[in-house]
């Protein structure tokens, strides 16, 4: 006498492995995704800011240093360059302790987490941390960068 019911073929376990880790993938994309839509900080804080308790708060030390940077590169007299060689000494250097590029000083400017945003995947949400620099001075500082472009 045979079996009617047959048993369902076993996975190797590489498969089973495999799938976890996509399964496991999954979750912390979107776990991810609603702490941005949420207001969250996603990842390390960037350069100003600090960690704390899973939050991103503004940098005693070194938030003062990037509102600076901002209002310096505004003022269109000051070329990349030129805040770096006065801002590095004073302390503005990133989170690993080495001092700033230039490219990462522009990254920087046209970041807009410092006003209080959060991109995500290409989104950009209302942040729950604090803002280092209004709005007008982010655009200001923005348009300057953008016209030594050309």
């Amino acid at each position: 006498m045979t079996n009617d019911v047959s048993t369902p073929p076993r996975l190797p376990l590489a498969e089973i492995k495999r799938q976890y880790h996509a399964y496991l993938g999954h979750r912390a994309s979107l776990a991810l995704d609603a702490k941005a839509r949420a207001g969250g900080c996603v990842g390390f804080a960037t350069t100003g800011y600090t960690n704390i308790d899973g939050a991103a708060e503004p940098d005693p030390k070194l938030g003062p240093l990037v509102e600076e940077a901002f209002r310096m590169i505004a003022q269109k007299r000051s070329s990349l360059t030129m805040v770096l060689a006065e801002l590095t000494p004073r302390g503005l250097v990133s989170r690993s302790g080495k001092p700033l590029s230039p490219s990462a000083l522009a990254r920087m400017i046209q970041n807009p987490f410092y006003v209080g945003m959060i991109h995500y995947k290409g989104q950009i949400y209302e942040g729950t941390h604090k803002a280092l620099v209004s709005p007008s001075l982010f655009d200001r500082a923005g348009r300057s960068l953008r016209r030594r472009r050309r």
